[in-house]
C-alpha cells in the first residue's frame, strides 16, 4: 500500500550531504548543487547563528560574515527575517543594500537580485528554498507549524513564481533537516489549529497509542504541490534534528539552544 508520502513525493527524500567550507564542518542539498548560481550552506551543532540564544551570542555576526564569505556572497548584503512565526514576505532587491539588516515581522525572503545573501534560521523548523532556475529567483522560508497553518509555504511558492514571470511547475523546492515524525508530538490544540486550516489531517500525522507526531514536512510538502510545484521537484530533507545530536533542536535541549541557518544566495 502507497503511504501518502510516496503519493505525493514519487521519488523520495533527498538528503543534506555534509560539506567542509573554510569556517567549519556544514551541509548542502545535493539538489541544488545542481544550479551552478544558487550558493548555499546549512549549518549545524558547533556554529550557533542565532543573535539571542545559544552559546556565544556576540560571537554571531563574525560567524555569519564567515560563512557568507565562505559561498563567495557579501556579508554587507545579508538579509534576515525577525522570524515571528507567522506568514509575511518580503521582497529584497538591489537597491535595499544597506549592510546587514533584519526585516521585522518576516518569515519569508525571495530576491532575485545577485550577491544578497538570504539567511533563515532553526532549532526544528524547517526551512524551505524554492528556486525558479529560468528567471534565477530565489525564496526561504521559515515554515513551523504555526506559518504552516498560515500557508507560507504557499505564499512563498507563488512569491518565487509572480517575481519570475513564470508558472509554479518550473520551480525547484527544497527543505532543510527539521523535527521528524519519529519526534515531532503535538498535542490537541495544534491538531485543530492543522485541521482547520489543512483540512483531514490524518495523512500527517504518526499515531502511537495515544500520542500524535505531526509530519510537518510532508504537510508543507502537500502545499507546495497544490501551488502547483511538481512532485518530482519537492525534495525533503527526512532527517529530523531532534534525533540527529549534529543539529540544534528547541525540543530536545530547551529554549537556550542555538540555532542553525540556512544562508543562500544568487551569484553574478
Amino acid at each position: 500500500m502507497e503511504s501518502t508520502y510516496d503519493l505525493i513525493l514519487p521519488t523520495g527524500a533527498a538528503d543534506w550531504q555534509p560539506v567542509h567550507l573554510g569556517p567549519g564542518r556544514f551541509w548542502q542539498s545535493p539538489v541544488l548543487a545542481g544550479f551552478p548560481r544558487i550558493r548555499h550552506v546549512f549549518t549545524g551543532v558547533g556554529f550557533n547563528l542565532s543573535e539571542r540564544t545559544g552559546r556565544d551570542v556576540a560571537g554571531t555576526p563574525a560567524r555569519r560574515q564567515a560563512v557568507c564569505e565562505s559561498l563567495g556572497l557579501p556579508y554587507r548584503n545579508l538579509v534576515s527575517g525577525s522570524q515571528v512565526h507567522a506568514a509575511e514576505l518580503a521582497v529584497v532587491d538591489g537597491g535595499m543594500r544597506r549592510g546587514p539588516r533584519t526585516l521585522d515581522g518576516i518569515d519569508g525572503l525571495v530576491t532575485s537580485a545577485t550577491d544578497i545573501p538570504l539567511l533563515a534560521k532553526t532549532a526544528d523548523c524547517p526551512l524551505v528554498l524554492i528556486y525558479e532556475p529560468s528567471a534565477h529567483v530565489l525564496g526561504v522560508a521559515h515554515s513551523g507549524w504555526r506559518s504552516t497553518v498560515g500557508q507560507l509555504p504557499t505564499r512563498l511558492a507563488a512569491a518565487v513564481a509572480d517575481h519570475a514571470s513564470r508558472a509554479p511547475e518550473s520551480a525547484v523546492a527544497v527543505l532543510t533537516p527539521c523535527a521528524g515524525p519519529c519526534c515531532y508530538e503535538v498535542q490537541d490544540d495544534v491538531l485543530t489549529q492543522v485541521r482547520e486550516a489543512c483540512g483531514a489531517i490524518d495523512g500527517w500525522l504518526r499515531r502511537d497509542g495515544d500520542r500524535c507526531f505531526l509530519d510537518l514536512e510532508l504537510l508543507i510538502a502537500s502545499q507546495l504541490r497544490a501551488a502547483g510545484l511538481r512532485a518530482d521537484a519537492i525534495h525533503l530533507a527526512r532527517r529530523c534534528t531532534i534525533c540527529d545530536r549534529g543539529f540544534y533542536s528547541y525540543r530536545r535541549d530547551g529554549a537556550n539552544t542555538g540555532h542553525g541557518a540556512l544562508i543562500a544566495g544568487l551569484s553574478s
